[in-house]
């Protein structure tokens, strides 16, 4: 007895070790049974034959790789040794950032712009500063627009014009953006290159009350041609440019926004192997107006479909994702609702269980509802049960799994 007493340190050390080692292999060994499979709601999932999807449900600790193929799921964990920074990597400032190419850009100022490249160092793209000028002024009050929106890239080349709303006049100009080490820059004018027009044209008619009016929604690239983006009184008017310039056509949609429930600004996905742009506008609550515009070589851009697509229930205010993609005479549609048939009473909204769906649609007939179930919604088992004398709960994105980098091909 004295002997175990002289030894109790040791023995405990190695139960301890014996306990930890054990833990740490029953989550190692369990990483890879968590619910994930796909659940069918409505129609065939044949529908899904001719894409692939692919994501991510991470949060600081672990993330699942999954991908969707010839109607099956696979999924890989992986674990990370020490947590991730921001697991979402999602942006606070979506109306002046944008992503292109995996790079992330951020746009600042009014009049006169700075353009930043992967100033959150998100990427191993070297960091780069730009400074545009600009000659359009506003006429009138003036309402916030996505910059972002404004940036495109051909091939290696970034293209920006400024996205306006009809209270600006003057001439817009389209550029071809050349980034310098934001290290040169000691001022805003110190290391500043001028940059190249490619292509000019006139917001006057903004000034004249018997003319539509102008609104520059945004700049798209598609294959080797960009695609300037604008309302025009109700229409939604497509310009076709070549990266030299050239206007080479275009297309028009006409009383596109003679429904004033159809809002701006829009957000844009694209299917580079067809070179097709889909524009989603929002239409009414967690309803869209989806636009889907081809572009062929030699006969320009045309707008070959418009989807209206309804969700049944309501968008995650938290981590808001839709992702699009249209295929085949199909839109194809991946996003994150609160699902609102859950009976249970809520004290806290966010605790409302959160479900992963894909739809797609043939016109306005939605073909397909599947779901990818899972058990991420254990996360807020804390917000589900704390009462109401808590006084609110606070949502943690390191501790709260999110579906992150959805991708379609």
């Amino acid at each position: 007895m004295k002997k175990i007493k002289k030894h109790i340190a040791i023995i405990i050390f190695f139960i301890s070790l014996f306990i930890m080692i054990s833990l740490l292999t029953f989550v190692y060994v369990s990483k890879d049974h968590s619910t994930f499979y796909l659940k069918d709601h409505k129609g065939d999932r044949s529908v899904l034959n001719d894409i692939t999807v692919q994501g991510e449900l991470r949060d600081a600790y672990h993330t699942v790789h999954f991908t969707i193929e010839n109607n099956k799921v696979t999924k890989n964990t992986k674990i990370y040794s020490y947590p991730i920074s921001d697991p979402t990597n999602r942006s606070w400032f979506r109306w002046m950032e944008t992503t292109l190419d995996g790079v992330d850009y951020e746009i600042l100022g009014e009049g006169e712009f700075d353009i930043y490249r992967n100033r959150r160092k998100t990427s191993d793209v070297p960091q780069g500063w730009s400074h545009v000028k600009t000659d359009i002024h506003p006429s009138s009050a003036v309402n916030q627009v996505e910059l972002g929106l404004g940036l495109a890239q051909v091939g290696e080349s970034i293209y920006f014009t400024v996205p306006t709303t009809s209270a600006y006049v003057g001439n817009n100009h389209i550029y071809e953006i050349e980034f310098v080490d934001p290290s040169q820059r000691i001022s805003r004018t110190d290391g500043f290159t001028e940059q190249r027009v490619i292509a000019t044209y006139s917001l006057e008619q903004n000034g004249d009350s018997t003319s539509k009016t102008i609104d520059v929604l945004g700049l798209q690239g598609v294959g080797d041609h960009l695609a300037l983006i604008k309302r025009e009184g109700n229409d939604l008017v497509i310009r076709e440019f070549h990266t030299d310039g050239e206007e080479v056509g275009g297309t028009i949609l006409d009383n596109f926004f003679l429904d004033v429930e159809t809002r701006l600004p829009y957000t844009a996905y694209l299917n580079e192997a067809d070179n097709i742009i889909t524009l989603s506008f929002s239409h009414k609550r967690d309803e869209f107006k989806v636009v889907n515009i081809e572009f062929a070589h030699g006969e320009g851009f045309e707008i070959i479909d418009v989807v209206d697509v309804t969700f049944e229930g309501e968008l995650d205010e938290n981590h808001r994702l839709v992702e699009m993609f249209y295929k085949n005479n199909k839109l194809y549609v991946a996003n994150t609702l609160k699902d609102m048939t859950d009976e249970r009473n809520f004290i806290y909204s966010i605790g409302r269980p959160i479900q992963f769906f894909l739809h797609v649609y043939e016109g306005n007939e939605l073909l397909y509802q599947g779901e990818i179930v899972t058990d991420m919604n254990d996360d807020l088992i804390r917000f589900q049960t704390a009462p109401f004398s808590a006084g609110g709960v606070g949502y943690d994105y390191h501790e709260h799994r999110n579906f992150v980098h959805i991708s379609f091909k």
